[in-house]
């Protein structure tokens, strides 16, 4: 899978509006693999833990992605 590089203009919609769709950031297996993990019951402690893109695999392999990283790092 290529880079993502998101546009100038992309850039300032997000500063703008707050948030940014950016297609195909990720694959359709990711997307399932994570859907597929939050459909799950975690518990009822799950909505407090703000380490989950630490602590869990599904959560980290999102955070470090090499695209999540790159749009972000723009």
């Amino acid at each position: 899978m290529a880079t993502v590089v998101i546009s100038d203009e992309q850039i300032l919609f997000y500063r703008q509006q707050g948030y940014l769709v950016v297609p195909n950031l990720l694959t359709e297996a990711e997307i399932s693999q994570f859907l597929a993990f939050e459909d799950q019951d975690h518990g009822p402690s799950w909505r407090s833990n703000l380490r989950h893109h630490v602590d869990t695999p599904v959560w980290n392999h999102l955070a470090t992605h090499p695209n999540v990283v790159h749009v972000a790092k723009q």
